[in-house]
């Protein structure tokens, strides 16, 4: 706070180093107090570090610091590294950088990047797409939804949630009649939220409140309150003596909602 009020030279050369401190608070606010006065000289210099830089601790703290700046002249060196470095934590990092500036042109190389064979940064590719609301991204996450991988399928859920529009409701139908009741409950989520309904929707609703599996159950009723669909009240009332508590008392408010 002190440093950021101070335009002497000799600040400037105190600051450089602090980027490269290992508290994140401390390098993200020096390279902010850097950038409102370097400017485009600091990036410069950063994407040069990035670029040419063997330190790998150097090359994570650059990375974090165009994430936490935000500014979409950063997203081409993230995007080289990203597909070049064979360093697992460097890709991570770029994945969450790119995630937070949300420039398109980053898209190819995210999708480049869940080919992969790692799990781990095929997950934080998928989570970084939540930043991408374009159909031919919501279209990839619900395929991706098939997966065998819980990991996989959990990404692709949590970056649809974000993005899922009634627009995507024919894609999702194709997994209507899936016994994977993560992604019937994530459906009945997306339902909810989207509030669209259809003969097809419908009946996905109903069957689900005929479910065995509480949480499945407990989303179902919730998009019957979102759906405003009084005519399945009866299948709602049917949950009042449910075993689970959560159920009872999710079923009796859906059925108040329509007092």
């Amino acid at each position: 706070k002190y440093l950021s009020s101070k335009t002497d030279e000799r600040v400037t050369s105190l600051l450089y180093p602090l980027m490269f401190s290992t508290d994140e608070k401390v390098r993200v606010s020096a390279a902010g107090i850097l950038w409102r006065s370097e400017g485009a000289i600091l990036l410069k210099r950063l994407n040069y570090l990035l670029l040419k830089t063997d330190d790998l601790h150097k090359q994570l703290c650059v990375i974090n610091i165009f994430g936490a700046l935000g500014l979409v002249q950063n997203v081409e060196p993230l995007m080289v590294t990203l597909v070049k470095s064979e360093d697992k934590e460097v890709k991570l990092a770029c994945l969450d950088s790119l995630k937070k500036i949300g420039d398109k042109r980053a898209l190819g190389a995210i999708i480049q990047v869940i080919k992969t064979d790692d799990e781990d940064i095929k997950a934080k590719s998928i989570e970084a797409l939540a930043s991408f609301p374009e159909p031919k991204v919501t279209a990839a996450l619900i395929s991706s939804l098939k997966t065998t991988s819980d990991k996989i399928r959990a990404a692709a859920m949590s970056s649809l949630e974000k993005l899922i529009t009634p627009a995507d409701m024919a894609n999702l139908k194709k997994y209507f009649g899936t016994p994977d009741d993560n992604i019937r409950l994530f459906i009945c989520k997306s339902i909810a939220k989207i509030k669209f309904v259809d003969d097809e929707v419908a009946n996905f609703i109903k069957e689900s409140l005929r479910s065995e599996n509480e949480n499945v159950l407990f989303e179902a009723l919730n998009a019957v309150t979102a759906l405003e669909a009084q005519n399945m009240l009866d299948l709602v009332m049917m949950h009042f003596k449910h075993k689970s508590e959560n159920v009872r008392v999710c079923s009796i408010k859906t059925a108040g909602h329509f007092k």
